[in-house]
């Protein structure tokens, strides 16, 4: 997993060039695959913003933006936007007890 991450994020291994874009288009299909996937549940993903959050937001990036699927794409880069989110959302709700 380690060593995927670290091909997604920069490009860079110490993997053979063939082993490295092997795992550059299974990320690709991916990320069509779940386009795809959003779009036959009448999800619009090319007329409005698109909100990107988490690590494995961050880590397809690059992936998401070449798929041409996704018409404005916004990413939290903050890898904690998540946690930070449940968190007030969990402070919300038990405020008024």
């Amino acid at each position: 997993e380690t060593d995927i991450d670290g091909i997604l994020k920069d490009g860079e291994s110490t993997y053979a060039p063939k082993v490295s874009s092997l795992v550059e288009k299974l990320a690709q299909d991916f990320v069509n695959d779940l386009a795809n996937s959003l779009r036959e549940r009448m999800l619009d993903l090319m007329s409005g913003m698109v909100v990107f959050v988490g690590g494995g937001a961050i880590l397809l990036r690059r992936q998401i933006e070449a798929s041409g699927k996704v018409g404005n794409a916004l990413f939290v880069e903050d890898i904690n936007a998540n946690a930070k989110g449940y968190e007030f959302l969990y402070k919300m709700e038990t405020a008024g007890r």
